[in-house]
């Protein structure tokens, strides 16, 4: 074994992360969830179980993207990100290190040093240590490891210690492969809608070259979203009794006397007279019409069945009141009456 001096490393790059926060090893430990779908559900799942059992003050979850839907384990890594800034993500310098392939790595983080058991680019177990671990420190990991996962079967020497190595980071990663708390601090839903606002007031805002002007834009726009929401609620609900008033009158077109609701109605309202009513249904099957009235008073209900008798539409009328107080009216609509 050997012990190589601190090494400085440019900043990790990932595509469309922006800056990246690194989280030092010492700050993180590594859990593997058993899962028995590594689907969206399962992660989210998992997190929040991870969230609610193992995390300390201060602590949040990133899971490693899964190689596959099927049953499995995930890499879950336990980090204290401490302060980052508003404007970075931050992720787990185990996860930023280019991966093993089969076999022990011994790495030399940004702080202290990390025993690593590899499968087929799958990390099995992982241990921190201070300084490079001594020949019974790796050991008791390599025996724990084995005892855990079971360790690859290989044709090599897994107690002995292996050279440290300074391993490069990843280049293959992008925003889409970071864990949802290592983002939220920056993509928060205000702060999305304010980028997204400031994207569309980007360009006249070049043109008027002055906040104020820029800001009275956006607040003219804010009332016209308004505006045209209103209108076309508005325009939604015309269209929805538009819709059925045509319904309406195509079938009385059908029934080959259209202007037969029409003339219900009017010698209905007609017979109602001023007394205060709301017509709440109606129904027409044939020459059978079947109406209901709220609010209307009950010591009156044999005047208007005379009333609406002595109608041109209507005949043998009927009328009482239902249990929800409400005044049902049944007759027979006539045809209409040729001159």
């Amino acid at each position: 074994m050997n012990k190589i001096a601190s090494l400085h490393q440019a900043p990790p790059k990932i595509r469309f992360a922006g800056k990246v926060t690194v989280v030092p090893r010492a700050s993180c430990r590594l859990e593997r969830v058993w899962m028995p779908a590594r689907t969206q559900e399962g992660l989210d799942a998992a997190r929040l179980a991870l969230a609610r059992n193992n995390l300390r003050a201060g602590e949040a979850v990133f899971l490693e993207p899964p190689p596959g839907p099927g049953a499995g384990y995930v890499n879950a890594w336990i980090c204290a990100p401490g302060a980052v800034s508003a404007h970075s993500v931050w992720v787990p310098e185990g996860f930023l290190r280019l991966p093993g392939t089969t076999g022990t790595r011994l790495v030399q983080c940004s702080e202290g040093y990390e025993g690593q058991v590899w499968e087929g680019g799958v990390l099995l177990a992982t241990r921190w240590w201070v300084l490079p671990p001594s020949a019974g420190d790796w050991r008791q990991f390599v025996d724990g490891a084995d005892a855990a996962y079971g360790l690859p079967e290989i044709d090599a020497d897994w107690r002995q210690v292996p050279d440290v190595e300074m391993v490069p980071w990843r280049s293959d990663l992008s925003l889409m492969s970071l864990g949802r708390d290592s983002i939220s601090r920056v993509f928060t839903p205000v702060k999305l809608a304010v980028s997204a606002l400031l994207i569309l007031a980007l360009p006249f805002g070049y043109y008027l070259g002055s906040h104020v002007r820029l800001s009275l834009f956006m607040s003219e726009a804010k009332a016209q979203i308004a505006l045209l929401d209103e209108r076309n609620q508005s325009i939604s609900a015309a269209q929805k009794e538009a819709q059925s008033v045509t319904a309406f009158a195509t079938a009385m077109a059908a029934a080959g006397d259209p202007m037969m609701l029409a003339d219900a109605l009017s010698d209905l309202r007609q017979a109602l007279g001023e007394k205060p009513a709301t017509i709440t249904f109606m129904d027409i099957s044939g020459s059978a019409a079947e109406v209901r009235v709220r609010d209307y008073p009950d010591n009156d209900i044999p005047d208007l069945v005379a009333r609406l008798d002595g109608t041109d539409r209507w005949s043998g009328s009927s009328a009482s009141v239902n249990r929800a107080g409400e005044l049902v009216i049944r007759g027979t609509l006539n045809p209409a009456r040729k001159d």
